[in-house]
């Protein structure tokens, strides 16, 4: 009768647990290593595949797998070594599958994740199964999700904000600690901006985005991405006609400005081409303007470069021809570029007709708060480069030349508070 009922049994027990246990004889108990049987494996998975649905809960689940178990006469080795048991054998089939939901939409990437973080834990039943599924995570899916998250920055699914948090949480589950948010940002600026940068371009090459809406975005994710950097403000600088970045980064005015403003700012120096002339003379003459409205495209194109690879910037200040560049190159860039303009004893460009007529279109540049400063003894600077601007701020230094001003002006301290105001 007994080994009757056991052949009566003998197939429930080959579906459940792929062994016979012929009245507990040590025939049946010696096949504990025979969880790894294909047939067993398959129930198993068939019991996930239910826990996964919401078929049955997690608790059941857990039952019917210790019955497998014991029905196989290895419970007291699963016993001892269920975790790795679970995170490798058992947690696989949900991971493949919470995967292919991901990829076929079904679910988002945080619901599945959550998901595979709930089941372990409670499976595993302590702490050390949170660390054995971050050890799960192996370097080529944190890639995965890092690369989902960029492209969902760079489609607007997900703001730069958003985006720069998801990949701290996603670098701290998997460091485990907090050193790790500083090199998520270093990260960020230099391989995620690479990657998006890659994309922008080509999307411009192959005509789905303009130039103009491909630099938009790029500015606004890296100036969103890199906020304040710490507290630092960047000021793009221009020096004067005929003039030399390197030689003006020296001059006592601006030595002074670096020295009242503090380490708080940064300067940054620009260097034109054509023998340092942001605009190159009328060929006929002064007294015959061009009319070429991309006269300076030369010039524009060194200071794009110098915004895309070292912004966002905070100002953009000039002196003599390099004020009266700002209003072109301000006429020619998106909104938000810059917060301040900050001109020295500059001018407007009258003898290129085709710049003028652009600043005319552009102007006021949306509203960008702007200083123009003028020494009561300068020949050269001339206060209609204020006209462009909405409610500029204009100061006059009554004895100062040609030069920008230095700590002893009387106007300084006024120049110092326009520029950290910001307003």
């Amino acid at each position: 009768m007994m080994k009757k009922t056991a052949g009566a049994v003998g197939a429930a027990v080959i579906l459940i647990g792929g062994v016979s246990l012929m009245n507990g004889d040590q025939k049946g108990t010696s096949k504990k290593n025979g969880v790894k049987d294909e047939r067993i494996q398959r129930v198993q998975d068939d019991i996930l595949k239910a826990l996964q649905n919401g078929e049955i809960s997690r608790e059941e689940a857990a039952q019917r797998l210790n019955r497998l178990r014991k029905v196989d006469g290895a419970d007291k080795s699963w016993k001892k070594d269920k975790e790795s048991s679970k995170t490798k054998e058992d947690f696989e089939g949900i991971e493949k599958r919470l995967r292919a939901a991901v990829e076929s939409g079904e679910l988002s990437e945080e619901e599945a994740k959550r998901k595979m973080m709930a089941i372990k834990k409670e499976m595993a039943g302590d702490k050390e199964g949170e660390g054995a599924s971050k050890k799960a995570m192996t370097k080529e899916k944190m890639r995965g999700m890092a690369k989902r998250i960029r492209d969902a920055m760079e489609s607007g699914e997900l703001s730069a904000e958003e985006a720069k948090k998801k990949m701290m949480e996603l670098r701290k589950m998997m460091a485990g600690d907090k050193t790790d948010e500083k090199k998520s940002k270093k990260e960020l600026s230099i391989e995620d901006f690479e990657g998006i940068e890659k994309r922008l371009r080509a999307a411009v090459e192959s005509g789905e985005l303009s130039e103009e809406e491909a630099k938009r975005k790029m500015m606004a994710i890296k100036k969103e991405m890199a906020g304040d950097k710490e507290g630092v403000r960047k000021i793009l600088c221009l020096h004067g006609g005929g003039g030399d970045a390197k030689k003006f980064q020296f001059d006592s005015g601006i030595t002074d400005l670096k020295n009242a403003l503090g380490n708080g700012y940064e300067f940054v120096f620009a260097q034109a081409a054509d023998g340092g002339l942001w605009m190159r003379d009328p060929p006929g003459g002064k007294s015959r303007p061009t009319t070429d409205p991309d006269w300076a495209s030369k010039s524009t194109n060194i200071l794009n470069d110098i915004v895309a690879e070292q912004g966002p910037f905070y100002g953009i200040l000039g002196y003599s021809q390099g004020a009266a560049f700002i209003p072109v190159y301000l006429a020619q860039i998106p909104e938000g570029t810059f917060q301040i303009a900050v001109m020295f004893g500059g001018y407007l460009p009258t003898t290129h007709q085709g710049l003028i007529s652009k600043i005319k279109t552009e102007s006021p540049f949306k509203n960008i708060p702007a200083l123009v400063w003028i020494g009561g003894q300068d020949w050269i600077a001339n206060e209609n480069l204020a006209s462009p601007f909405d409610k500029p701020t204009v100061i006059r230094s009554a004895k100062a030349g040609h030069f920008i001003p230095s700590s002893t002006d009387p106007t300084f301290l006024q120049i110092i508070r326009k520029i950290k105001s910001g307003s």
